[in-house]
């Protein structure tokens, strides 16, 4: 769509910012970066390109050059290989099977033509823009219009280091006799750029990944971007086209072509058509969609096939202007190139036509192929009498010859043959597998029982596709009522017969849960209601109370998600996924030493966290205030702390996730000893005091020298309790263990000076 700038501001929304950014997974086409780089690179560039567009404007609005415009037009081509493996060295049939697809796409021969929607045929376009291989050199000298060079690169990039001998490459040839296109590897997903018109002439022209030129068989690489369509697309750029949605997204900027409808950026893959919505849409809906068959869009190669009328205007304009150095090159006076013209293109059945060689290069023998015509092939130069029999459309193919060098035309769809004005209609019957079926299943039609037909053509209401020309289609329904089946068949001489049946879809019924979500930090049941169909199925059972009915109780020891599918008159919903999460947090650590002696020790304690796995936040509380409120506490997963007077110090952990349930948590508390050292552990550092047996079972024996004036022992587990107490009688202390659980234990042997504190493990 082209929309009214002035000059200057159709300028700079081509090159103001920054290169257009790529989704990096995907291969790309760079012409939009290069430009701006050189853009800010050169400062005439603008300048230059404002003169080109403001040319081509008073080319176009000038109806003197609408005979000009029509004439075909020859652009000589040197491709330039630079490699270093093998594969990068690819062959000549290669490099001539991308010269075929050029002319071909350019010329509107190709085969897929059929493949443009109904809506875009009007303004599809023979740009009248031919291609020739380079027969002549710069010095005058015959050459097969390809050159090789070996480089010592593994890659290029976009800053034209292929143009350069000093930077692994190969100098352009003079752009204004040739169109220079460098194949190479490039780096990175970029599958080709080009410099529209105002480059400098070092760097002007195309540059192609290797493996997207040509078309199979004689390209090996793999789809989607193996069928040449890398070179239609950036050939375009060449001669001035920009991308179909200009070169900024979002309805922002456009191509400034009339009959390419605005669309929001580009499309990728192989879209279905229509294209109304999303980013690949229009910027203002319409029932045709976008154009994503156009080649300057980014579709995969083998969904392009078109340019519009204004497109071809456009670059026939730059031909005629920033180009016309090219139209008088002599580059290709030697080039063997096909070409034909028949007497007459649209003719009833059973009339003949002849043939004309129109074919530049002095060809020597000529190989003709008349598909649907009497006689089918043909070895004279200009062959007469050719009849066509049979109803339909065909291609007819040229292959001149002239010594070891050949070069042949494919025009597709290039004879029409009509019907007579009498003709018997055939006897229209077929079959299909089923006449009801759920949303979104298939039918498969026969024709096998419709005599008397040479061709059909099916339309089915509702189903994907709408349309077909097979004999026995198959065909999917996803939309819920009673269609119409068309099947039309036509006789070799041109009469046709209709036959209508009924095919009945059933919907699909659409589920819905109440919940469709449910978090929680422990186990525990939660029920799931379904509606919108008149059964259901669940799965999996693991978890579940029952698995049919409409509601049911899920009870999963871990996070589970549920499906249901719903059926209704026999048709089955599409499954409807509900996750049930349950995220179980378990907080744990351990402290070493567990009991601190002070001075003899500095009193630090490091805290090893070993919570489970999905405790992602850690908060510590070492019962130690009088260390200060920041001192006191920690939010690291494995902390120290410093511990300054003695005492009984309560730990805490609140280990805490942060999931899909919310922040789940646990807590931990352990006991951390401090003790300062008296004549107890004096004592006990020589050895004075004894605790045994450790490991206890059915009792423990502490022995205390007299001296010490022991008033007390007590033993206390982990979380500070006092579980059993003595008082010393002749300095021993029996504490009998029969109702102490198994585990980690303190014995504090208490006196007037102080205490002291020492761990115990008790076996149950």
């Amino acid at each position: 769509m082209r929309k009214t700038f002035t000059l200057w501001a159709v300028i700079g929304s081509m090159f103001t910012g920054a290169a257009i950014a790529q989704t990096p997974a995907r291969p790309k086409c760079a012409t939009d970066e290069v430009e701006a780089r050189l853009l800010q690179a050169d400062p005439g560039y603008q300048a230059r390109r404002q003169e080109n567009e403001a040319a081509i404007a008073r080319f176009l609005a000038n109806p003197a050059n609408k005979r000009q415009m029509q004439a075909t037009k020859t652009i000589p081509v040197v491709f330039h290989v630079v490699y270093k493996t093998a594969a990068e060295n690819i062959s000549d049939a290669q490099i001539l099977s991308q010269l075929e697809v050029l002319n071909r796409d350019f010329r509107r021969f190709n085969a897929d033509t059929t493949n443009t929607p109904q809506a875009f045929r009007s303004v599809s376009a023979d740009t009248g823009i031919e291609f020739c291989l380079a027969s002549v050199d710069p010095n005058g000298a015959p050459t097969t219009g390809i050159t090789r060079t070996l480089t010592t690169a593994n890659s290029f990039t976009t800053n034209d280091d292929m143009k350069a001998a000093a930077t692994g490459g190969i100098a352009a040839w003079p752009r204004d006799q040739y169109l220079n296109i460098w194949v190479c590897n490039l780096s990175g997903t970029t599958l080709g750029y080009a410099y529209k018109p105002g480059a400098p002439a070092n760097i002007d022209g195309v540059v192609l990944r290797y493996t997207t030129v040509g078309a199979a068989p004689a390209n090996p690489f793999p789809a989607p971007y193996n069928a040449g369509r890398t070179a239609t697309h950036e050939v375009g750029h060449w001669l001035n086209l920009s991308h179909i949605w200009g070169q900024a997204p979002g309805c922002t900027d456009d191509d400034l072509v009339a009959d390419t409808p605005q669309q929001v950026e580009e499309n990728w893959g192989c879209p279905t058509y229509p294209v109304t919505t999303g980013t690949g849409g229009l910027c203002t809906a319409a029932p045709t969609g976008s154009m994503f068959m156009n080649y300057m869009d980014y579709v995969d190669d083998n969904c392009m096939n078109l340019f519009t009328q204004g497109q071809g205007s456009r670059m026939n304009a730059a031909i005629s202007t920033s180009r016309a150095s090219l139209l008088a090159s002599t580059a290709c006076q030697n080039t063997l190139m096909a070409n034909f013209l028949a007497s007459s293109t649209s003719i009833q059945v059973g009339t003949s036509i002849n043939f004309t060689d129109l074919s530049t290069g002095g060809a020597t023998a000529w190989s003709w192929s008349f598909p649907g015509g009497t006689p089918a092939t043909s070895t004279v130069q200009n062959p007469g009498n050719i009849v066509y029999n049979t109803v339909g459309v065909y291609p007819v193919t040229l292959t001149v010859t002239k010594g070891g060098v050949s070069n042949t035309r494919t025009i597709p769809n290039y004879i029409t043959v009509n019907p007579s004005s009498t003709c018997a209609p055939p006897a229209v019957s077929f079959t299909q597998t089923s006449t009801s079926v759920c949303q979104g299943d298939t039918i498969t039609y026969n024709s096998s029982a419709t005599t008397g037909a040479t061709t059909f053509q099916w339309t089915f209401t509702g189903g994907t596709p709408a349309t077909s020309t097979a004999a026995n289609p198959t065909v999917i329904y996803n939309t819920p009522g009673t269609h119409n089946v068309t099947l039309k068949a036509t006789s070799g001489c041109g009469t046709p017969a209709t036959l209508n049946k009924a095919v009945t879809i059933t919907a699909m019924p659409t589920v819905s849960v109440t919940p469709t979500i449910s978090s929680r930090c422990t186990p525990g049941p939660v029920t799931l209601t379904a509606s919108g169909a008149t059964s259901y199925s669940w799965s999996p059972a693991t978890g579940l109370n029952t698995t049919t009915g409409s509601t049911v109780t899920a009870n999963p020891s871990v996070s589970t998600n549920y499906t249901v599918i719903g059926t209704t008159n026999g048709c089955a919903s599409d499954p409807v996924i509900i996750p049930v999460n349950v995220t179980v947090v378990q907080a744990n650590f351990t402290a070493n030493p567990a009991v601190v002696n002070l001075p003899a020790s500095n009193g630090l304690v490091t805290f090893t966290n070993t919570s489970s796995s999905n405790a992602l936040f850690h908060n510590w509380n070492f019962g130690d205030p009088q260390s200060g409120q920041t001192n006191n506490t920690s939010t690291l997963k494995n902390p120290t702390h410093t511990y300054t007077q003695a005492g009984s110090y309560t730990v805490t952990l609140i280990a805490t996730s942060n999931s899909v349930t919310g922040n789940c948590s646990n807590t931990k508390t352990f006991v951390i000893q401090v003790n300062t050292v008296s004549g107890l552990q004096k004592a006990f550092d020589a050895g004075n005091i004894k605790i045994y047996p450790n490991p206890a079972k059915d009792y423990l024996r502490v022995e205390v020298p007299e001296t010490e004036k022991v008033t007390e022992v007590q033993l206390i587990n982990t979380i500070g309790q006092v579980v059993a107490r003595q008082k010393p009688a002749a300095g021993q202390v029996r504490l009998t263990l029969n109702q102490a659980a198994g585990g980690i234990y303190f014995v504090k042997i208490i006196n007037a000076e102080g205490s002291i504190t020492r761990k115990v493990s008790v076996i149950p």
